[in-house]
């Protein structure tokens, strides 16, 4: 192998791999946009629905699954690949975005690895493939491959992940039972929860001392969708 075409191959192979390290932050934050949005609407609804233990068993098992495929597609896989433990994109396929980014190049990337091939496989004229193999690593080696990754839209993934986290922070602060009535019996499928009673009293009364032997009257007000 000429020496300029190992460096044109290593720089391919830096660029593949940083395709996937970028899917893998890709990945991440998809997941977590997933898992924020995905715990607050199931707390939502449980938190209205007060759903019987088979139903949260459901709804906690779809959970589960779901994670766990999004994690094995988003982040496992593209790590695999990271470390090449798994099929990585083609050579070719790689030249292919690399040639959509850098316009300048066109086919020339593409060609190249071609003519190699064909100068392995073909005994005729090899000096003369070689010379245009090395004319044309030539021409690409100023160009950085791994520009070629779009990773600006990293941040605007990173946007809809701080966008859904205070969203989430604002609903649980405001209102801190959607945790406790919501949440909870998420986690806990299969633990029985008592519906909350669709009123509550609530004490008026600005201080409970009494002389002794005195009466004290207690104001009490009651709230909610059923008044007892």
């Amino acid at each position: 192998m000429a020496k300029d075409y190992k460096i044109l191959i290593q720089k391919l192979d830096r660029f593949i791999r940083h395709y996937y390290r970028t899917q893998v932050l890709k990945g991440l934050i998809l997941f977590a946009v997933y898992f924020v949005l995905t715990i607050v609407l199931a707390s939502v609804v449980q938190y209205f629905g007060h759903f019987s233990i088979g139903t949260r068993t459901f709804i906690f098992d779809v959970l589960l699954v779901s994670f766990t495929g999004l994690f094995l597609w988003y982040i496992l896989l593209p790590l695999l690949k990271v470390f090449k433990i798994s099929k990585t994109i083609s050579y070719d396929r790689a030249a292919q975005i690399i040639s959509r980014h850098f316009t300048e190049i066109k086919d020339k990337l593409l060609n190249t690895l071609e003519l190699y091939r064909l100068e392995k496989q073909s005994p005729y004229s090899a000096d003369l493939l070689l010379a245009s193999i090395e004319q044309r690593t030539n021409q690409l080696s100023p160009f950085p491959f791994t520009e070629a990754v779009d990773v600006k839209r990293l941040f605007r993934y990173l946007l809809f992940f701080l966008a859904s986290l205070i969203l989430a922070v604002v609903l649980f602060t405001t209102k801190p039972m959607i945790f406790s009535q919501g949440t909870k019996p998420i986690l806990q499928h299969n633990v029985y929860f008592e519906t909350p009673a669709p009123f509550s009293f609530r004490l008026l009364n600005d201080s409970l001392s009494v002389v002794a032997g005195e009466d004290l009257t207690v104001k009490v007000a009651v709230e909610g969708n059923y008044i007892p």
